[in-house]
């Protein structure tokens, strides 16, 4: 909730005494409250702590992603492979983010049309071997129509039942690679 964000999680470590006074020591009904929410306090805080821990390890990672040339992606396992996520740096393979998560490009659409049917056969090879990471290379065109050389390393992600829900991978850009070795070739 937004109250809990702009809330002063300092004043939290303080404990709740109760000053009041009783005809003898032992502890009655409110004292028992006041040490459970003194107990539920503490185990708050240390939840806080625990979650600022934890998107800060996701903030580390992201910036790792977002500045190195490997682009993150997670494709569902439906027809043409929507995008269920990928890293803002898909720019540097001439894509933007938004296209892919509205579903206004699907990265099936993106495959070279002369490597889609080879690319579909290979991950269909991979479900039906029960593989569950793979890696293979084909050709992207972006919206210019430049063309990528891509590899990518991908793990198949499946439901309890063993069913493949969607693909969890990295694409990595080596078109460079690609046409220095092309280049060789034909020497």
């Amino acid at each position: 909730a937004e109250y809990a964000q702009e809330m002063d999680i300092s004043t939290l470590g303080r404990e709740l005494v109760l000053n009041r006074r009783k005809k003898n020591n032992k502890p009655d009904e409110i004292d028992r409250v006041a040490e459970a929410f003194n107990e539920m306090r503490l185990n708050l805080i240390r939840d806080i702590a625990e979650r600022k821990k934890a998107e800060e390890a996701l903030r580390q990672s992201n910036m790792i992603v977002e500045k190195s040339p490997m682009v993150l992606f997670k494709w569902r396992n439906e027809y043409d492979w929507p995008v269920e996520l990928v890293s803002q740096n898909v720019s540097q393979l001439g894509f933007k983010a938004d296209d892919f998560m509205s579903g206004k490009v699907k990265y099936g659409e993106v495959i070279h049309p002369a490597d889609k049917a080879k690319v579909e056969e290979e991950v269909q090879g991979f479900i039906d071997a029960g593989d569950d990471h793979y890696r293979h290379e084909y050709r992207i065109v972006d919206p210019t129509g430049r063309i990528y050389w891509i590899a990518d390393s991908t793990v198949v992600v499946r439901d309890d039942t063993g069913e493949v829900t969607s693909f969890l991978g990295i694409a990595f850009d080596f078109t460079e690679k690609k046409t220095a070795e092309n280049e060789l070739a034909r020497l």
